[in-house]
């Protein structure tokens, strides 16, 4: 059964009309005085506060002497004052703070954070009472709350590194990938010289080809017309003895003619094969500096994806996945050494 004041009697008490009306009023009064005492007790807290400020150190003594209050007990009615005084503050009406909050709350109030005194005065400027767990709990959630920005920060603070990090290292990527697009055109230009030179060298070759085929064509012609002389001669040349004579004389000169026809096919044959094997070479070279281009676009384009990946998506990658990257960056650092063998000033 409601009063209207706040309070109710428990059903199962049976009593008359006028001791009903009796046991209200006394109840009334009494919850009256009760809030009476506790709005006067908290206004000798914020008295005592304003006392002490006015005696400094003197006043644990005047303290003492005149209020004969326990020395626990006024430090404990102190920081109760001081918590109303600093929760209080900026409030329009600071009788509803004192009317709806605890002392033991008040006590807790005292050092506690902006945001907690906020909440609080808000409740008080509605009407809702404060008690000692309600602060706790407040403190506790604005202490939970401040880890978890701090938190937060932390993380925030790491990722920016890794950011700074990465880019650092896409930096380092970026400028050794310069470096060797700039070798890699370095290397092509000298790669189009040689092949310059050796297609110069082949051409060299094939004009010789052709004075030496023009030459075996000569001989061949001067053989020929040597033995149709041969057959044509009817009497002793002039020079010779005897025809025999002749005879050996034009048997030598063809000999001398076929030597010539082998000197000249054997130095065409080694021709076509140097000019054979420098197309080759070339061939080869061509093929393997193209192998190395379309390589370092590979490993290029490959880099590039494993820095996109590692920046955006790092913390998505499971143990397998960062396994197999470590397993990519072990295979890639074996291959400065292989290279340097092979490439560098060790190999000139």
């Amino acid at each position: 059964m409601k009063n209207g004041v706040g309070f109710e009697i428990p059903i199962d008490i049976a009593l008359s009309p006028e001791k009903r009306i009796r046991v209200y009023s006394l109840i009334v009064e009494i919850i009256g005085t009760r809030n009476r005492i506790a709005d006067d007790a908290k206004r000798m807290c914020l008295l005592l506060v304003e006392l002490k400020e006015e005696l400094e150190d003197d006043f644990d003594d005047v303290a003492s002497e005149v209020f004969k209050i326990p020395r626990g007990s006024l430090y404990r009615y102190l920081r109760v004052g001081a918590g109303a005084r600093v929760t209080s503050k900026g409030m329009e009406d600071p009788s509803k703070l004192l009317a709806t909050t605890s002392q033991r709350a008040l006590q807790l109030l005292d050092g506690a954070d902006e945001d907690v005194l906020n909440e609080v005065r808000e409740r008080a400027m509605r009407g809702e009472l404060t008690n000692e767990r309600l602060v706790r709990e407040l403190i506790s959630a604005k202490s939970k709350l401040e880890e978890r920005l701090e938190e937060a920060q932390d993380q925030l603070s790491a990722q920016g590194r890794q950011l700074a990090e990465l880019g650092q290292v896409k930096d380092s990527q970026i400028a050794q990938l310069e470096k060797q697009v700039n070798a890699s055109r370095l290397a092509e230009y000298e790669t189009v010289n040689v092949a310059t030179q050796r297609q110069d060298r082949i051409e060299s070759l094939s004009r010789e080809i052709c004075a030496y085929e023009a030459e075996v064509e000569k001989l061949r012609a001067e053989l020929t017309q040597g033995k149709v002389v041969e057959k044509l001669v009817e009497k002793i040349p002039d020079n010779f003895k005897s025809m025999e004579e002749a005879i050996a004389n034009r048997n030598q000169e063809l000999d001398r003619i076929n030597h010539a026809i082998a000197d000249a096919k054997k130095r065409l044959a080694e021709a076509e094969a140097e000019r054979d094997r420098q197309v080759e070479e070339l061939s080869r070279s061509q093929q393997a500096n193209g192998d190395v281009l379309s390589l370092q676009k590979d490993v290029h384009g490959l880099c590039e994806r494993l820095s996109t990946t590692l920046v955006l998506r790092h913390a998505l990658l499971t143990d397998e996945s960062k396994q197999a990257l470590m397993q990519m960056a072990a295979s890639l650092a074996a291959l400065p050494p292989t290279i340097r063998r092979y490439c560098g000033k060790e190999s000139q």
